[in-house]
């Protein structure tokens, strides 16, 4: 990952490759450093990524949620790198998604015995599916990613990723729909303006609460 500053746009977070254990610490601190520049960072800009480590994508995607960062896929998006894409509130879909069931390190999991790595396999799930239901991922496209095995893939193009998953979430949709009269394009149907300006309200008022707590981490 990498900060993106330019001297006349705002700045992005570019998510390429695949995700390490670490990145959560380095995209937190890329945020952190970009509030001190003139522009700090305003999008989240996906140009490819095979996946990599869950536990990573899921607090970059709770940091996501939080802050109202749009996500931008440019790139193919799959495994773990959709986590990071399903937690944004405003995301565009360019690039294809691919989805497929969680799974542990072989070496780790062919070390359990069988009961073990039932009972490892249904905590993880659970977590999983809690964090989906959170970022407002329907029940019934979880139930069919935790379908496909982990060395197979369901790619959806931009259009049928689109058609499952919207460019809002759900209920920051509505919320949006609330607030904003009625825009004019299929994809848009809100009054953009509007929505950028509830967007940045909303964030600047959730930056203000993390300042005043001393920039914790997530």
């Amino acid at each position: 990952m990498g900060l993106n500053d330019g001297s006349y746009v705002p700045a992005a977070i570019i998510i390429k490759g695949d995700i390490s254990q670490g990145d959560y610490d380095k995209f937190f601190g890329l945020f952190v450093d970009s509030l001190t520049h003139e522009y700090p960072v305003e999008d989240i800009v996906i140009t490819g990524s095979n996946g990599g480590d869950l536990d990573e994508a899921i607090k970059i995607g709770r940091f996501i949620d939080r802050f109202y960062l749009p996500v931008k896929s440019f790139g193919d998006c799959y495994s773990a790198c959709s986590f990071i894409l399903f937690s944004a509130k405003y995301r565009i879909f360019v690039g294809r998604v691919g989805l497929h069931r969680p799974y542990f390190d072989k070496a780790y999991y062919a070390g359990l015995s069988a009961g073990k790595a039932q009972l490892r396999y249904k905590e993880m799930s659970a977590v999983v599916r809690e964090y989906l239901i959170e970022q407002d991922v329907a029940v019934n496209v979880i139930d069919k990613m935790f379908s496909v095995s982990s060395s197979d893939m369901w790619i959806l193009n931009s259009n049928e990723a689109f058609e499952i998953f919207g460019i809002m979430k759900p209920s920051f949709h509505e919320w949006v729909k609330a607030k904003c009269s009625g825009g004019g394009s299929v994809y848009l149907d809100v009054d953009s303006e509007c929505l950028n300006k509830v967007m940045w309200s909303a964030k600047n008022e959730e930056l203000l609460k993390w300042l005043e707590q001393g920039l914790e981490s997530m």
